[in-house]
């Protein structure tokens, strides 16, 4: 039940054209995600599942305390989305996020 309730609402925010903020390292470190590879946001970005992809920026959280940077974010995210496997253009996803965080910047 809860992918279907997961796709509803990433259809809806992408249908009314609200950003989505994942944070990778504190994501998978307090949160159910075991490693990068299983993180959500491949899920988020169409992976996995019969949505349209919402817009997703990436942040460092707390970079005092989770010893991360936005750059590392950006890596982890990569890694996971080439555990995805052969014909996802990860760099492309990466810019696209680049692109987002400037259209959903406060």
């Amino acid at each position: 039940m809860l992918p279907v309730v997961q796709s509803a609402v990433l259809e809806l925010l992408q249908c009314q054209n609200v950003g989505i903020e994942t944070l990778p390292s504190s994501n998978v470190r307090i949160s159910i995600h075991e490693t990068y590879d299983d993180h959500h946001v491949t899920r988020w970005l169409g992976y996995g599942s019969n949505f349209c992809p919402a817009s997703v920026v990436v942040g460092s959280d707390d970079p005092g305390i989770f010893a991360t940077s936005l750059r590392m974010e950006y890596a982890h995210i990569k890694r996971a989305l080439q555990a995805q496997g052969a014909g996802i253009d990860a760099d492309a996803h990466l810019q696209e996020m680049c692109k987002a965080s400037k259209r959903y910047r406060f």
